[in-house]
């Protein structure tokens, strides 16, 4: 009985010297091969790897009975967030200067498209010009010397048709 007294507090004394070494909290144990025997304490210590993987701490049946509820999470302003790291006068100085340059370059892009559609614009309405200029040079007209004849055109017609040149 002694022995194996002894043996358990070997285990026990193992199995610590183990998680210390290679184990945070919550990391599970995978014993391969018996704890007993004769073998040497490192080759105990091979046999026994520790599981990287977190275990859940154990919570009780809530209270309203609903299992199936999610436990509730903190406000994301209660959390505790890490400051971020001071950045140094030159690296902001640099972020800066580079950030300049972008709204520069975006600026340059901005009016080069605002350039060409303009310029599209501008075509457009020339072609326009011409093209009315060319009508107005293609027409056949006749002169009107009879006043009578205006007279007794109707003002629906007069206005179809005469046009003051």
């Amino acid at each position: 009985s002694s022995s194996s007294s002894r043996r358990g507090k070997e285990i026990i004394s193992l199995i610590t010297h183990i998680t210390s070494a290679h184990m945070d909290a919550g990391d599970a144990l995978v014993v391969n091969g018996p704890l007993f025997g004769s073998a040497d304490v490192a080759a105990r210590t091979a046999s026994i790897q520790p599981l990287k993987t977190k275990v859940a701490p154990l919570k009780g049946k809530p209270k309203s009975g609903r299992t199936w509820k999610e436990t509730h999470q903190p406000f994301v302003t209660s959390r505790i967030t890490a400051k971020p790291l001071k950045t140094s006068w030159a690296a902001k100085q640099k972020e800066r200067q580079l950030k300049k340059e972008a709204l520069a370059y975006a600026r340059e892009l901005k009016a080069e498209e605002e350039r060409v559609i303009q310029e599209a614009k501008e075509k457009r309405a020339e072609k326009i010009r011409r093209k009315k200029e060319n009508e107005r040079k293609a027409e056949v007209t006749q002169t009107i010397t009879n006043a009578a004849k205006l007279k007794r055109m109707s003002k629906k017609q007069f206005r179809a048709t005469i046009q003051k040149r």
